[in-house]
Order: structure tokens, then sequence, then C-alpha cells
């Protein structure tokens, strides 16, 4: 029914790696040199590579695919190459909503929402939607990077599907 990759916007990934990598190269140079104490450069040189190479395989080596099957399954897989792994598989219920999420969206009305976790294959996403969907009684969330037009089919299986499932409930 949908199998949706995102098209990666890797420019701004780039640049914040490029960004973070010469912070590494500054404290690189200071501890070369002695300047201020050796051991802290060192250690701010360590921590500073593992949050470049965290953000690497983050937002340049991963993709996500989001697929909802005749079923009425919503899943979001992780490809790394040849390497899928699947990260979340959910039954669609009447109860989920898909709404565009920025900085300035209201998520209140929604209740609480216990757990979200962010699948957007770019650091900067033209733009995402939150997927709000209920289990066990908690709300949780998955902040997905799609268009106006996924986000339609999205909504439009949420009605479909969570029809349907309230009969098998």
């Amino acid at each position: 029914m949908l199998n949706y990759q995102p098209e990666k916007i890797r420019k701004n990934a780039w640049i914040v790696f490029g960004f973070i990598s010469s912070i590494a190269v500054m404290f690189y140079v200071f501890s070369l040199f002695g300047l201020g104490v050796k051991w802290i450069n060192q250690l701010a040189l360590a921590l500073v590579l593992v949050v470049d190479i965290m953000y690497l395989i983050r937002y340049l080596l991963y993709d996500y695919v989001y697929v909802i099957n005749e079923h009425g399954y919503f899943t979001v897989t992780r490809v790394y190459g040849k390497n899928n792994r699947l990260l979340a598989d959910i039954k669609i219920t009447r109860g989920d909503v898909i709404i565009k999420y920025d900085k300035n969206t209201d998520l209140s009305r929604y209740g609480r929402i216990e757990k979200k976790e962010n699948f957007c294959s770019s650091a900067f996403p033209l733009s995402k939607y939150i997927y709000i969907f209920s289990t066990g009684g908690a709300k949780n969330a998955f902040v997905i990077e799609c268009g106006e037009d996924t986000a339609k089919i999205i909504a439009d299986a949420i009605e479909k599907f969570g029809s349907e499932n309230d009969f098998y409930d």
C-alpha cells in the first residue's frame, strides 16, 4: 500500500560534519602544541570525535523506509547498505493521528507523549510529520520525514485500517 523512502538532503549534514571535524582538529592542535591543559584537550578531542562519528553514522549512512502493508501495520525500517533492521512495527488503530510537525506544533491536545522517536533521514528535513499512536495505554510518537502527499496516504490508511481494526478488537 505504501513503501516510502525519503530523499536524503546530504548537503546540510556534510556542513555540520565538517564543522564538528574542524573543532576536533582545533583540539588536536591545542594538544599537540601544549596550548592549555593537555589532558583536557585530549579528552575534548576524544569526545568531539565520538560525536562526529555518531553524527556521520546517523545522518549520512542510514536511510529509513516507511511501509504500510495491506494488513494495517505501519513499519519503519533502517537501511544501511544491504542490511535492514526493523525499528518499529505497529498496528494502525482509530486513535492514531498524523500532523505536520515543527517547533511551533502544539502537541498538548493529544495528551502526554511518553516516547518520541526521530526517524528522519536528513538532519534538517524540509518537512516532517509526527505520527501519534497508543500502545498499552501510553501515547508514543514517530517523527518522520515526508511530504504532504505521503502524509495524506498515511492519514487515509489510518481512516481505513482504524475502522477495520475496530471489528477485531
